[in-house]
């Protein structure tokens, strides 16, 4: 599970729900230029584009599950679980990447959506782990530069990318049969439908779903953000409250083990100021990172752990 949206108004921001069981190591990590990049069958890179977003350092290598690099395109992958498929190793040609490489590769390599759909034309994906004990993870993925969304789903005949008009993404179905479901709700509409009699507002979203299934989430993040866009509302807290429209508490979705599923965080990239924000389940404050011109050239990378205790701001009672 998880949601991602994207507010293209008169600044671009790219948010993203992580729904989990639970931690995966996460924190936030800056990949400045000079880090080198290792893959198991592209070229390494000594230099490249500089990243930042969240991902799980294991053997001193970031394993992004989203970022933004410092030409403004954002990436995110999701669970797609059933569908994603992978190539063997032995059947690929050198044009291939294993699934954890893909968001690295791209965002060190191509400054916005056209050059990652120009440079990834015939690419396979490869069933190679990161490690034998971290195995792969089911996935699609959303690129999106502010001008461009693009979805990336690797399945039985190969690595596909469509045109995302909708700027959203959740999980499964396939993005196809997401934007069929979808046309079933075109009608939806945030005006009054009950003729100015005010029995109550809203009643143009009636049958607007509202389970946290993955189509569910998808068509309520987009009846949502096109809502925020007509009202010229695309800004921070307005990416924060889709999320947080489309966010499961914990313990309001299962797995079939028991184990609770719900948004361990939510993150917003704020291009313009090539800010990553984020909150946590445990602290709703958002906290921002700033990608600073003079850390961009280091060599190594720079990480952050993530604030998770409880913030309040205190204001001091009139006297």
């Amino acid at each position: 599970m998880c949601t991602v949206v994207c507010l293209n108004g008169a600044q671009f921001f790219f948010g993203r729900n992580m729904d989990i069981e639970g931690s995966f190591g996460e924190e936030i990590v800056l990949t400045p230029r000079r880090f080198p990049l290792h893959f198991r069958r592209m070229s390494k890179l000594d230099t490249h584009y500089a990243m930042l977003g969240m991902a799980a350092v294991i053997d001193g290598y970031p394993l992004y599950a989203d970022a933004m690099n410092e030409h403004g395109l954002c990436a995110a992958g999701l669970n797609f679980v059933g569908n994603a498929h992978y190539f063997p190793d032995e059947s690929c040609g050198e044009r291939s990447l294993a699934p954890y490489e893909l968001i690295p590769w791209v965002l060190a390599t191509c400054k916005n959506c056209a050059e990652a759909q120009d440079a990834l034309e015939g690419f396979q994906l490869a069933e190679i782990p990161f490690r034998s004990d971290v195995p792969l993870s089911d996935l699609h993925w959303i690129l999106a530069d502010g001008e461009t969304c693009l979805v990336l789903e690797s399945t039985e005949t190969g690595l596909r990318v469509y045109e995302n008009p909708l700027w959203v993404l959740t999980n499964n179905p396939p993005f196809p049969s997401q934007l069929e479901n979808w046309r079933q709700y075109a009608h939806l509409s945030a005006e009054d439908a009950n003729g100015g009699s005010f029995f109550s507002l809203g009643l143009g979203a009636v049958g607007l779903p509202g389970d946290y299934s993955s189509a569910s989430r998808f068509v309520r993040a987009s009846y949502l953000r096109e809502s925020v866009l007509h009202c010229g509302k695309a800004d921070l807290s307005a990416a924060y409250q889709i999320l947080g429209a489309v966010a499961p508490p914990k313990g309001s979705v299962l797995d079939c083990n028991g184990r609770p599923h719900y948004t361990t965080y939510s993150c917003c990239m704020d291009v313009a100021r090539r800010a990553y924000t984020y909150t946590t389940d445990e602290n709703r404050r958002i906290t921002a990172v700033m990608m600073e011109e003079s850390s961009l050239s280091r060599g190594d990378l720079h990480r952050i752990p993530l604030r998770k205790e409880p913030s309040l701001l205190w204001e001091s009672s009139p006297s």
